[in-house]
């Protein structure tokens, strides 16, 4: 085996373990780049195509998570779902813009565990002085 087919090998496993620890948008790039190294691995083309129909079908599942979520204001599950989809995709601008929507949310809300700061708190009553 000369040292091209030998680094190929290498390098497809090193996908393979990308790809079953999670990290798939890392493997999806090794996956392209062997298939577009001279000359044409076929074998990684396929695989390339493979994985990136898992991510798109991942993808779309986050997203269909996240939208229920939304519905129910369940912002933290929605959001959850949001990182995991801009991580297959982070070019999706409609999750990018409900992530803006919840950090708006959050912002505009009270948080009851938060004690008040004395800016927000209302002023005292006044006292009686000797």
């Amino acid at each position: 085996m000369d040292a091209d087919t030998a680094w190929r090998i290498r390098q497809r496993e090193r996908a393979r373990r990308l790809e079953d620890s999670g990290d798939w948008p890392q493997a999806l790039r090794l996956w392209d780049a062997l298939a577009l190294l001279p000359p044409g691995d076929e074998a990684a083309r396929r695989e390339h195509h493979r994985l990136a129909g898992r991510m798109a079908e991942a993808a779309s599942d986050h997203w269909q998570r996240a939208s229920a979520a939304l519905k129910r204001n369940d912002l933290d599950s929605a959001e959850h779902h949001l990182v995991k989809l801009m991580a297959l995709d982070p070019g999706h601008a409609e999750a990018l813009q409900a992530l803006r929507r919840i950090d708006l949310q959050r912002q505009r809300r009270p948080n009851p565990s938060t004690p008040p700061s004395p800016a927000t708190m209302p002023p005292s009553a006044p006292r009686g002085g000797p």
